[in-house]
């Protein structure tokens, strides 16, 4: 692994060809403000590495390292990120719009109001991570893990989260209108206030979830487990219920015209 100084770094990026960094070691630098747009960073060290307001839209980030980084006001629009580990991160605001976020670690990191349209996160860990009104417009959650995470008010309207875990997840007042929650696992998850119109929950496990005034216009819940489910005042006008087990589901006051 090549050690490089904040003087190296500023020469080869200076240079017309772009450089690569693959596995080089930049912790521990002041690299505030760097242009890194479409360079190969991939399994380089940027522990303790100050980032802050850095561009890496386009790069390689495969595998890096980013341990106690300081990263606010950075950009990672359609960077790769996979594998990454941002565990315990504070990634508030930061844009991730278009990047690859494959199996990436972000269990208990910080991404309240963080850009993550149409990011992939498929089989990515977010145990536990705090996405308060974050913002994930189509992205792919395939096999995400968001077992325990925050929510309240995100946008996921049109993402797909095909098997995702996300028991126990809280994601009051949140919009989900056209996502794909096929065979997903929902139990005990807050729903409460939440607009989940014309969403795909074939066959998804929603015992026990907390649905209590939720919009679930036109959603398709076929095969779908609501058992001891609380759908208090839901809407679920026109809504698909072929197969669906509700056993002990509390259904009053829910509108189910058409259903």
């Amino acid at each position: 692994m090549t050690d490089y100084t904040r003087e190296d770094i500023e020469t080869q990026l200076a240079e017309e060809i772009r450089p690569s960094f693959i596995n080089a070691n930049l912790s521990g630098l002041d690299l505030s403000g760097f242009d890194f747009s479409g360079i190969d960073l991939s399994g380089t060290r940027f522990n303790e590495t100050n980032l802050e307001n850095a561009n890496f839209t386009d790069a390689n980030l495969e595998n890096a390292e980013l341990k106690n980084a300081r990263l606010s006001g950075i950009n990672f629009t359609s960077a790769n990120l996979t594998g990454i580990d941002f565990s315990k991160a504070r990634l508030e605001g930061i844009q991730f719009a278009n990047a690859d976020l494959g199996k990436a670690n972000l269990s208990e990191a910080h991404l309240g109001e963080a850009n993550l349209t149409n990011t992939r996160l498929m089989a990515a860990n977010l145990i536990r991570a705090n996405l308060e009104r974050a913002d994930l417009r189509g992205a792919q959650l395939g096999e995400a893990d968001f077992t325990g995470a925050n929510l309240n008010n995100a946008n996921l309207s049109r993402a797909d989260l095909t098997r995702a875990k996300l028991s126990g997840a809280k994601l009051i007042e949140a919009d989900l209108g056209r996502s794909n929650f096929k065979n997903a696992d929902l139990g005990k998850a807050d729903f409460t206030d939440s607009k989940l119109n014309v969403c795909y929950y074939y066959e998804a496990n929603l015992r026990e979830a907390i649905l209590v005034r939720s919009e679930m216009k036109g959603t398709n819940l076929s095969g779908a487990d609501l058992t001891d489910a609380k759908l208090t005042r839901a809407d679920m006008t026109g809504a698909d219920l072929t197969d669906a087990k509700v056993r002990n589901a509390d259904m009053r006051r829910v509108k189910l015209s058409g259903a």
